[in-house]
């Protein structure tokens, strides 16, 4: 894991962030830049640029593939989840469209060679895990929980 957030595109591989140095890294063309600065390498290191330039072009798709797995597993665990609890169509279409959301979502970063640190973060969280206004809460005596079996 890096501190840094990552975008792969035409220009290459470049790191960067807000606060620290250095502020971005890019690696292009078995060249590397250091916060604008043309850095010297030996004909190795630059060969060593071009072979990590190429596997972080590789492993984008790899990665966008794998969260779209991996969105699609959990949403399908709600859906069932939803279904199981005598949900209704209008509730399997929310979780639908939720779906869709946090795969639009995987799309417009990962799927567009970007990864930011924040991307994933508390907006995020908020958004993939927020319960539709519609659907009912839970109470303590419909929970497994052992308040519902009389346990202390």
């Amino acid at each position: 894991m890096t501190g840094y957030n990552v975008l792969v595109d035409g220009g290459g591989v470049w790191l960067y962030r807000a606060h620290g140095l250095p502020r971005e890294n890019r690696i292009h063309g078995g060249g590397l830049s250091i916060d604008g600065q043309l850095q010297a390498v030996s004909a190795a290191d630059a060969l060593r640029l071009r072979e990590l330039e190429a596997q972080a072009r590789e492993m984008m798709p790899q990665a966008t593939g794998l969260a779209r797995e991996a969105v699609d597993l959990g949403f399908d665990a709600l859906a069932a989840v939803v279904d199981g609890r005598g949900g209704s169509r209008r509730k399997a279409r929310q979780v639908d469209g939720m779906r869709q959301h946090a795969l639009a979502h995987v799309d417009r970063t990962l799927g567009a060679g970007r990864w930011d640190q924040d991307v994933f973060g508390p907006e995020f969280e908020a958004a993939s895990s927020a319960r539709p206004s519609s659907w009912p809460r839970a109470s303590r005596a419909a929970c497994c929980s052992p308040c519902s079996r009389g346990a202390a």
